[in-house]
């Protein structure tokens, strides 16, 4: 369905990036994102326009990342990018501009439908990889530091609208 790595893929090309970052004591981040608003999407619209927000999604990861950067869907509505040679400061601004474009979509039904347009949001969680950490650790980390950015979001009324 996306032009971006499935789970499988995103994980095994983890591992790779882990063991070159520690092999050079390079920096590696891993940005995870999850959108706000996707089900609503799919219950509105349907699973059709849901596709289509995915492929959206896909194509401004992959056009705001680096060809280095390696971009994939981790499942339903999460996406993860893992940049190597990235401080944790220059992830965090990437992660901000790739939520401010994606929270820049919204799905509208044809003039007439009386359909309510749903606006897609972004939380995005980044961390950066620690020596001797596993790439399931890492993930998982980012997967809470999104949900710490999604509560954030939440209390300041940016996302689940």
């Amino acid at each position: 369905l996306c032009p971006v790595f499935n789970r499988r893929a995103f994980e095994r090309e983890v591992r790779r990036e882990i063991a070159l970052s520690g092999r050079f004591q390079t920096p590696l981040t891993l940005i995870f994102i999850d959108l706000d608003n996707f089900k609503q999407v799919n219950d509105v619209y349907g699973h059709a326009a849901g596709d289509s927000v995915l492929l959206k999604v896909s194509d401004i990861l992959l056009a705001r990342t680096r060809e280095t950067d390696i971009v994939g869907r981790l499942g339903g509505d999460e996406f993860g990018i893992v940049l190597a040679h990235a401080s944790l400061e220059d992830s965090r601004r990437k992660a901000a501009q790739l939520a401010a474009a994606i929270d820049a979509l919204e799905v509208r039904g044809e003039e007439g439908t009386g359909l309510t347009p749903v606006q897609i949001g972004a939380s995005c969680g980044v961390v950066e990889w620690s020596a001797g950490q596993s790439p399931a650790a890492l993930i998982a980390r980012a997967d809470q530091a999104m949900f710490a950015e999604k509560a954030r979001r939440k209390a300041e009324g940016r996302a689940l609208r």
